[in-house]
């Protein structure tokens, strides 16, 4: 029984596979009626499973964290790859535009693609919304802020560019896929249901 706000919503889950093969990609995701009110950051975090409340637990740094790996490279203590700096931008907004600029190196073949990926992803409604009600608080700087963010990850990151490029997306989605797999196997077998989302799960408290 998965509520929120008490209502009972209705979803299942779709893993996709790309290519015709089955090392390449293998995402969840969720399909159904409802699958767009789970997965909205707002909505769910007042989701209940069998009338318990939730929290989301995910892994820092996902995809970063495994390219680093497979190059034998540990991260120091409490290192953040996402932590860069630009004057006058909103440090939180700055770390979720510096993870979907991960991202987009990962899925493009240069810093220029990446860079034209992250400025078109700064277009759609919802990054609109955000930017606007920077700019209100001050904390917006203008200018080349998305060059800056892409300079910087690499600065921060040298070893994105070992591994960035869009042949390279797909086989480290398949690695997401098989832990994630690894993950729902055991926290179904000890009895809990559990919400998958990408690199991260909604479980009971």
């Amino acid at each position: 029984n998965i509520c929120i706000d008490e209502e009972r919503i209705d979803f299942q889950l779709k893993k996709i596979y790309n290519e015709g093969s089955f090392n390449l990609g293998g995402r969840n995701y969720m399909v159904g009626q409802d699958a767009q009110q789970a997965m909205s950051r707002d909505k769910r975090l007042k989701i209940t499973i069998n009338g318990e409340p939730c929290v989301e637990l995910d892994f820092k740094a996902f995809f970063p964290s495994m390219m680093a790996d497979i190059q034998g490279i540990t991260f120091p203590e409490k290192f953040d790859p996402y932590q860069i700096q630009v004057e006058g931008c909103d440090p939180e907004m700055l770390r979720d535009l510096a993870k979907l600029g991960c991202l987009m190196l990962l899925n493009t073949d240069n810093m220029k693609a990446a860079q034209c990926a992250l400025a078109s992803a700064l277009s759609e409604e919802e990054w609109i919304d955000r930017v606007k009600q920077a700019r209100k608080q001050g904390l917006w700087p203008e200018g080349r802020i998305v060059h800056e963010i892409i300079e910087k990850l690499i600065e921060r990151n040298g070893y994105l560019m070992h591994e960035c490029q869009s042949s390279n997306a797909l086989k480290y989605m398949n690695y997401e896929s098989e832990i994630n797999d690894i993950v729902l196997e055991r926290v179904l077998m000890d009895g809990y249901i559990v919400i998958p989302l990408h690199d991260s799960f909604i479980v009971p408290v």
